[in-house]
Order: C-alpha cells, then sequence, then structure tokens
C-alpha cells in the first residue's frame, strides 16, 4: 500500500507519540479482554499422524490439549511446558 508522502510522514510522527501509544495499547488489552472468553467455531480435521499422536500422548500418560487456542494460533496439541506441536501446518 503507497501512502502520499504528506501521511508517511504524519503517520511516523504519531508513533513517536507517547500518548498515542498508549490509547494504541489500552485499545488492544480491551480488545483482548472482551474476547479472551470467545470460542471460535471451526471444524477440527486430523491427519493419521495426528491420530498417532494422541494415541502416543494417552499411552505415555502426558497431558495435552487437542486444538486449542494459543493467542492466535490453534496448534494441533499443546503439552505442558509451554510446548505446541503443529503436525501437518497451519491451516
Amino acid at each position: 500500500v503507497k501512502y502520499p508522502e504528506a501521511l508517511r510522514l504524519r503517520m511516523r510522527q504519531s508513533f513517536e507519540d507517547v500518548e498515542v501509544k498508549r490509547r494504541c495499547v489500552k485499545s488492544l488489552q480491551q480488545v483482548l479482554v472482551k474476547t479472551q472468553h470467545m470460542a471460535i467455531q471451526c471444524p477440527t480435521m486430523s491427519s493419521k499422524l495426528q491420530k498417532a499422536l494422541e494415541r502416543y500422548f494417552q499411552e505415555l500418560q502426558v497431558p495435552h490439549l487437542h486444538e486449542q487456542a494459543v493467542g492466535p494460533y490453534v496448534p494441533d496439541f499443546v503439552l505442558p511446558l509451554k510446548i505446541a506441536v503443529e503436525v501437518d501446518g497451519y491451516t
């Protein structure tokens, strides 16, 4: 996206403004608070490898969560110690 030169300069200057940064951070925090309890409904698809890993984790009695949101991402498995496992790449 190309902006006119005057707009670019003005935008750069606004990023340096402490008050602008404060308002942006506050707005993002409000969005986070209002959306953190929202569940995004999307169908889960499991590959053969995902199913095999699920059985493996169960046999080893490794606690894990399947298809859980981690920030903006939804990895295939979330393990203890903040380990995320993505099997087939993002979809």
